[in-house]
């Protein structure tokens, strides 16, 4: 009995990974630009929002991608107005990539559809299963967490929101948000 409600409790939980990651991501992209961005392309914006101007090559770094494909999405940003390239005048080879007011305007536009999709999808919970559920996720993602050998996870999702009792921060000894 109990390898059975298991085993449909990791079906559900694959389902909404696939769910959030094939139709709500997708769907939340489309809405925020009529110009067609991707996930990578977001996640390069909110980089350079909560750290600043990088190099190309940093961005490769961190997104463990080449500097061609970086530079590839580095193009469509700047032609989409998100981004600004500068060329270093001591290296004219070196650029700095920094994101435009436009590119924070979007990451805001994607944070509040984001947020009020959960806020309509959680709206028909009592006040008790939001608070389970919350203990519940809690409790999964740091199992999961704990269960991952390398979690090599650059966390974009809640603005430093968390603070101290972010699980991802506690494993990988730093967040992306806070200063170091």
């Amino acid at each position: 009995m109990i390898k059975s409600i298991l085993n449909k409790v990791a079906d559900n939980i694959l389902l909404l990974s696939q769910i959030i990651q094939e139709n709500t991501e997708p769907d939340l992209l489309k809405n925020i630009t009529p110009d067609r961005i991707s996930r990578t392309q977001l996640s390069i914006l909110k980089i350079l929002y909560i750290s600043g101007p990088q190099s190309v090559r940093s961005l490769a770094e961190i997104f463990n991608l080449s500097s061609a494909a970086i530079s590839q999405n580095v193009d469509r940003l700047v032609k989409l107005k998100f981004i600004n390239r500068q060329q270093q005048p001591e290296d004219r080879r070196a650029v700095t990539i920094s994101i435009k007011k436009t590119g924070v305007s979007l990451l805001n536009k994607y944070d509040e559809l984001r947020y009020q999709l959960h806020i309509d999808v959680l709206a028909d919970y009592s006040e008790e299963e939001h608070i389970e559920f919350d203990k519940l996720l809690e409790k999964y993602i740091g199992n999961l967490i704990r269960h991952s050998k390398v979690l090599d996870l650059v966390c974009l999702q809640c603005d430093g929101a968390f603070n101290d009792k972010c699980q991802i921060k506690d494993h990988n000894k730093h967040c992306y948000y806070l200063p170091r």
